[in-house]
């Protein structure tokens, strides 16, 4: 189950951050929060289906995106 967890997480972190980007494409930084929280509430739900928590998702995300490094 673990990969199947880990897997799934990857999944939606891609999604969600590639809907993340496009919704901010063209917007200024201070408007990132409120066009981006939606986005993410809708696939933290998701997670949450697969038993997986937002804070998951969202260091997934961050993972992705180089922001954290990879856990070995």
């Amino acid at each position: 189950m673990h990969y199947d967890a880990d897997n799934a997480i990857t999944t939606l972190a891609r999604q969600c951050n590639a809907e993340c980007q496009a919704a901010t494409a063209g917007a200024k930084p201070s408007q990132y929060p409120t066009l981006t929280q939606p986005i993410i509430d809708k696939f933290a739900h998701q997670a949450s289906l697969y038993g997986l928590s937002r804070q998951r998702l969202k260091y997934r995300m961050g993972v992705l995106n180089g922001v954290f490094p990879e856990k070995g």
